[in-house]
C-alpha cells in the first residue's frame, strides 16, 4: 500500500512519454519560465515606396489606430485552418501591432514627402499627430481587424492583414471616404520570424494601395 503513489506516478509519466511518441500526438506546450523574456519582433517600413501622385499638397492628422480586442496586446497570433487563435509563447511584437503600423506609416510618409520635396522643391504630403496640438482639416483613422499567421495543411503558412481606413473631414466631423484593405501573404518560414517578415511584406502592399487611395481623395 505504501508504494502505490510512487507506482501511479510512474505509470502516468510512462503514459505521457508514449503519447509523445504516437503519430499525431505532440508534447504538452511549454510556457516560458519566470526569468525568460520573449524575443521581440517588429514591423518594418518598405525600402521601395510609391510616389505622391496628386498635384496638390496634403496635410492631415494621423489619428492613433484602433484595433480589435484580440490585437490590443503585443501577442503574435496564429491559428490552424478553422481552429481557435493561439499566441506564441517565446515571441511577441515590440508593441501592440496597431502602434507598430502607426510608426511604419509615419516613417513611410515622411520618406515619401522627402522624396517629393527633392524632386519638386515643395513638401507635398505632411502628417501631424494628435499630441502635436496642431490643426488639420482632414484626418486618417485606421482600424486593425486582423493580423495573424495561418498554418496550412502542408505545414506552410500565410499572414492575413485586414484594416479599415477612414478619411474624415474634421471641420464637419463626417467620413468622406472609407476603404477596407485585406491581404494574404505567404510566409517564408512557418514560425514567428516568418510571420513578422510576411506581415512587413503585407504592409508594403498596403502602403502602396493607401497612398494611391489618399491621392485619389484629394
Amino acid at each position: 500500500m505504501m508504494n502505490r503513489p510512487r507506482t501511479t506516478a510512474w505509470i502516468m509519466v510512462s503514459m505521457l512519454g508514449l503519447l509523445n511518441l504516437l503519430p499525431g500526438c505532440s508534447p504538452l506546450p511549454t510556457l516560458p519560465g519566470p526569468s525568460q523574456s520573449p524575443t521581440l519582433l517588429t514591423l518594418r517600413a518598405p525600402e521601395q515606396l510609391p510616389e505622391w501622385q496628386s498635384t496638390h499638397p496634403l496635410t492631415f492628422m494621423l489619428e492613433h489606430s484602433t484595433a480589435a480586442a484580440t490585437l490590443q496586446s503585443p501577442a503574435i497570433l496564429y491559428r490552424r485552418q478553422g481552429s481557435a487563435l493561439y499566441r506564441y509563447a517565446f515571441h511577441q511584437w515590440a508593441a501592440p501591432p496597431a502602434d507598430l503600423i502607426d510608426q511604419v506609416l509615419q516613417v513611410a510618409i515622411a520618406r515619401i514627402s522627402h522624396s517629393s520635396t527633392a524632386h519638386s522643391g515643395t513638401a507635398t504630403i505632411t502628417v501631424i499627430r494628435p499630441e502635436q496640438g496642431l490643426l488639420a482639416t482632414r484626418s486618417l483613422q485606421l482600424t486593425l481587424f486582423r493580423l495573424e499567421q495561418i498554418f496550412l495543411t502542408n505545414n506552410s503558412s500565410v499572414v492575413e492583414l485586414e484594416l479599415l481606413a477612414q478619411w474624415i473631414d474634421r471641420t464637419q466631423g463626417r467620413v468622406l471616404s472609407e476603404r477596407r484593405f485585406a491581404y494574404r501573404v505567404p510566409a517564408s518560414e512557418a514560425n514567428a520570424e516568418g510571420a513578422a517578415i510576411a506581415a512587413s511584406n503585407a504592409l508594403r502592399q498596403w502602403i502602396n494601395d493607401l497612398i494611391a487611395w489618399l491621392s485619389s481623395n484629394e
